[in-house]
C-alpha cells in the first residue's frame, strides 16, 4: 500500500492477556515485496493525485480522475509478440516486477 514501506509487518493474529481479559492483536508476518535494504518510509505512487478544498467542495474526486485519465504502459516480451499482462500467470517469464518508484536503490545485481 502507498502509506506503508515496501518491507513491512501484517497479518495480525489475536492475543488475550490472562490477567485483564483483554484480547491485543499482534502482527505474525513479515511482508516483503522489496530488497531486503530498501529502507524507504513509504512508497511513491505510481499517478499521483493532490486532493484540494475546491474539488472538495465541487464533489469531485481528484483520485478517481487521476486513475481514469492514466495511460497504462505495458512492457513487451522478447519479440513483442505479446503483452505482459495478457498472459496467464503460470506463462509468465521471470521479469523484473519492480514498479519504476521502487528503484530508489543499486538494484544493478539483479541484472
Amino acid at each position: 500500500p502507498t502509506p506503508s514501506p515496501p518491507n513491512f509487518w501484517g497479518d495480525t493474529e489475536p492475543i488475550l492477556l490472562p490477567a485483564s481479559g483483554i484480547t491485543v492483536e499482534c502482527s505474525s508476518l513479515w511482508w516483503q515485496f522489496s530488497d531486503p535494504r530498501d529502507a524507504r518510509p513509504w512508497i511513491a505512487p505510481d499517478v499521483p493525485a493532490t486532493e484540494s478544498f475546491e474539488a472538495f467542495m465541487a464533489h469531485r474526486d481528484v483520485l478517481l480522475e487521476a486513475v481514469w485519465s492514466y495511460e497504462e504502459q505495458t512492457e513487451r516480451l522478447g519479440d513483442g509478440s505479446e503483452e505482459v499482462y495478457d498472459l496467464p500467470l503460470h506463462q509468465l517469464p521471470a521479469i523484473r516486477w519492480q514498479r519504476a518508484s521502487q528503484d530508489s536503490y543499486d538494484d544493478s545485481w539483479l541484472r
